[in-house]
């Protein structure tokens, strides 16, 4: 279980999760927290690059555990992993207890393998069952819902675009690097979750520009 010596952060929606995962990894080690990234592009450890296969969304479980053990060995303290919905579903993320975990929206997808809304975003709030903190995409549809599936001991921060989240544009101001709406709320969810793991606002927004 290599995942119990790592602070494990889990990014799943339908969109911007490698974007909000890369964000993460970005500012991590960028603030000198060492921190290794798996996503449906690449493994990041250490300095190296690794593939997880053509196409592949979360790697099987075998693989994913040997890509959190290599981070092990080279003394990461933090793992971020691109959490997609038939990883969670097929239980390929078995083993690996989440200590924060990020849902940045659900629209409709994937509906051949899900069948409807609800089963989709059931199998999202899946990644929340052992995880300390949950961040939540305020102007999301599925807010309402998504905030009831949270354990009541679990901390829940939320970021928007508007003034009512936790994390929005007035209450953490910057230059957004990225362009697009889409981007800023890839931006802030990073934001919310660096923050909650304890980086200072300065080194965020330096690892941002």
């Amino acid at each position: 279980y290599p995942a119990r010596k790592l602070t494990t952060i889990g990014v799943t929606g339908t969109d911007g999760k490698t974007t909000t995962s890369s964000l993460i990894w970005h500012i991590l080690n960028s603030s000198g927290q060492k921190t290794g990234l798996i996503t449906s592009i690449n493994a990041k450890i250490g300095p190296k690059e690794e593939g997880t296969g053509f196409h592949v969304t979360t790697p099987s479980p075998k693989k994913l555990q040997q890509f959190l053990a290599k981070m092990v060995q080279e003394k990461s303290q933090y793992a971020v992993i691109e959490a997609t919905s038939h990883g969670l579903d097929q239980y390929r993320l078995l083993g690996t207890n989440f200590y924060l975990g990020i849902i940045t929206n659900i629209t409709p997808e994937h509906l051949d393998y899900h069948q409807n809304m609800l089963a989709y975003a059931k199998t999202k709030a899946k990644l929340f069952k052992k995880t300390k903190i949950a961040i939540l995409n305020r102007d999301d549809k599925w807010f309402s819902y998504l905030k009831t599936t949270i354990p009541k001991k679990n901390k829940i921060i939320t970021y928007g675009a508007k003034n009512n989240a936790d994390i929005n544009p007035k209450s953490f101001s910057c230059r957004w690097p990225l362009p697009g709406t889409y981007n800023q709320y890839n931006c802030l969810a990073a934001i919310a979750a660096t923050k909650a793991l304890g980086i200072k606002d300065q080194e965020i927004k330096k690892a941002l520009k």
